[in-house]
């Protein structure tokens, strides 16, 4: 009988606890933010290769002077982002404020007054608020000459230093090409640097 009481008052002491207890709250699993694209510098440039035939008629991308041993892009381009940084700077509040700097290989034959330029192939080459359109000759051997000297054309006046520096570094190199190398996507012309070579990234058709 003792025994009965003691295991009856423990049953009813269980069940106070229990009724007495709170309740706990099951809390819902937080949702994570989906993680942020990594920041991508305008300088940066996707160098991996791409599926498909290219051939040097057509328009290329310049991304920058890369270094002939290492294949990064060495001190001599930073003329190159620091002008695509002020451009970028100086037109943050519209929507397209990335500029390419374009060279256009065409495939017809160059029509103009420039006597250097008679027989061979036109040419057209975007700097910072300069433009070459002049003309340039090649064969399949990667042997390429480019006609700057008097063809120069100006749509407006770089003022700025950044610009400036660019484009003399740019526009001097194209003059000095003698040379050019097509890895799938990619474009390489070699001047008289030997440390040095300019790379393009071909541009896909609209």
């Amino acid at each position: 009988m003792k025994k009965t009481l003691i295991l009856l008052s423990f049953f009813i002491l269980s069940s106070c606890i229990r009724e007495d207890s709170p309740e706990i709250e099951e809390k819902e699993p937080v949702q994570k933010e989906p993680e942020k694209e990594p920041f991508q510098s305008i300088c940066d440039f996707d160098m991996s290769a791409k599926q498909g035939e290219f051939s040097l008629e057509g328009r290329w991308e310049f991304v920058g002077f890369e270094n002939l041993k290492t294949g990064d892009l060495g001190e001599k381009d930073l003329s190159t982002c620091t002008a695509r940084w002020a451009y970028h700077a100086m037109h943050e509040k519209e929507e397209n404020n990335t500029f390419q700097i374009l060279l256009t290989l065409g495939d017809q034959t160059y029509v103009g007054e420039e006597a250097s330029c008679q027989d061979k192939n036109e040419l057209e080459a975007l700097g910072f608020y300069f433009q070459l359109k002049s003309c340039y000759q090649a064969n399949g051997e990667g042997i390429i000459n480019i006609e700057v000297d008097g063809a120069y054309h100006s749509y407006d006046q770089a003022t700025i230093f950044p610009y400036i520096e660019f484009n003399q570094n740019y526009f001097q190199a194209l003059e000095e090409v003698n040379r050019y190398e097509i890895e799938s996507n990619r474009l390489y012309l070699y001047f008289g640097s030997n440390k040095y070579r300019l790379a393009y990234l071909a541009v896909e058709a609209d």
